[in-house]
């Protein structure tokens, strides 16, 4: 696991024991209103911990001074999360 993540992690418990999120299953976009209408609408802030929002992401980088393209908009529907266990729900 990497620094960034566990840092993250560390960042959401003091977040949440401050009161300043709720749970963990709430909607990110109700901290980050500015990804309402994006592939990340109905994605919890569990899910980002996890890395299991179902986002597709294409880390293909083909172009010169590309570092990152945008992420494609799934319906929830058709999102796979995992469980953390290596299992599909």
């Amino acid at each position: 696991m990497s620094v960034v993540k566990s840092l993250t992690g560390a960042l959401i418990g003091a977040a949440i024991k401050d009161g300043h999120i709720h749970s963990l299953n709430d909607p990110i976009t109700q901290y980050l209103p500015q990804l309402s209408g994006s592939a990340y609408e109905g994605v919890s802030v569990r899910h980002l911990l996890q890395m299991t929002s179902g986002v597709q992401w294409d880390e293909t980088y083909t172009e010169i001074g590309e570092d990152c393209k945008p992420a494609k908009r799934v319906p929830a529907r058709e999102r796979t999360y995992w469980n953390g266990w290596g299992q599909k729900r």
